[in-house]
């Protein structure tokens, strides 16, 4: 089918995309009360989060499996008992050395279960129309960083560090809720012919054009979170306040979000080649990121992060549909 319930997928999905990385977005929120929590160093503090992004990514292959064995629906319900159970958990957590196995190891491997069916299911919904389904999914990464920022400052301040980590916990039944949303059946790309499912597809690693692309994304993703990660400080590094510096992040993020929906609907126009897309993306990326050092005044960063959320909506959007495009 090309649609019918798939749009309800994409609204679910959003929501799955909303609640897990406009949280991961938003750990600059909770670093500095992480750090009077347990008076630990920010490198160790840092630490924390590294793990937790480090596993999310790194048990990517092992959830798309599981997701093409046992189905989307179950992967994901699974991820969110882990993820309620890691926040529900890291708030009762007393020992620091407790986080890496609560926040680390529970919250990322629940998100990676989380997050990646959002990428895999629309393929079993939509072909025409994938590259609009997959731009308003992952707009929910945009529009959740720019909703958990102000909202975690204002939970923080108002009912503590461990409260605020039990009303996520609570958010995250919502994941429950998405996952069940997610039909299995015959997908008109990946399931058209009858053929034996296996667990990971290690004939991927013959296939030149998927190699080179995955060598090609690896190095992108080196800089990628440079934005996420240096922006602020680096900002406030020139005497501007924190709370300015902060809603650059949201400039990108509006960015991002508004890139991803146009430019989802426009790559799935015939005549569009979406590996030149891809590829104009990434260059575009990172020139605006080799030229930031230039900028020196507020509005000067101002288009720089506006620049970098157009490129940012443009390659999230076309990184899954050109997979399936290359691996056909």
């Amino acid at each position: 089918p090309e649609g019918g319930w798939g749009w309800v997928v994409c609204a679910t999905a959003f929501l799955a995309q909303f609640i897990v990385l406009g949280i991961h977005n938003s750990f600059g929120i909770l670093f500095p009360f992480l750090l009077d929590e347990f008076g630990k160093s920010k490198a160790s503090t840092g630490e924390t989060r590294l793990g937790r992004l480090g596993l999310m990514y790194l048990f990517g292959p092992l959830t798309s499996g599981l997701c093409k064995r046992m189905g989307c629906k179950c992967v994901a319900f699974v991820g969110g008992i882990l993820c309620i159970l890691g926040m529900f958990l890291t708030s009762c957590v007393t020992d620091f050395s407790k986080l890496y196995v609560t926040y680390s190891f529970l919250w990322g491997v629940g998100s990676s279960f989380c997050y990646f069916p959002t990428l895999t299911v629309p393929g079993q919904y939509f072909c025409k129309r994938l590259s609009l389904a997959n731009g308003i999914i992952t707009a929910g990464n945009g529009v959740g960083t720019l909703t958990f920022g102000p909202l975690l400052q204002y939970l923080l301040k108002t009912y503590g560090f461990s409260s605020t980590l039990r009303i996520l916990s609570g958010v995250m039944t919502l994941l429950l809720a998405a996952s069940l949303t997610y039909k299995r059946f015959e997908s008109p790309l990946q399931f058209c012919t009858n053929q034996k499912k296996t667990f990971l597809d290690l004939t991927l690693w013959f296939n030149k054009a998927f190699i080179t692309y995955t060598i090609a994304v690896t190095l992108f993703m080196l800089g990628y979170f440079f934005p996420y990660v240096h922006m602020v400080s680096h900002v406030v590094s020139f005497g501007i306040p924190t709370s300015d510096a902060a809603l650059l992040i949201g400039y990108m993020s509006i960015s991002s979000t508004i890139s991803r929906i146009i430019f989802g609907r426009f790559s799935d126009h015939p005549c569009v080649n979406r590996l030149y897309m891809t590829q104009f993306a990434i260059v575009g990326f990172g020139i605006t990121t080799t030229l930031c050092p230039i900028a020196r005044e507020y509005g000067s960063f101002a288009v720089v992060m506006v620049m970098l959320g157009l490129f940012d909506g443009i390659y999230v959007v076309l990184i899954t549909v050109l997979v399936m495009s290359i691996i056909g």
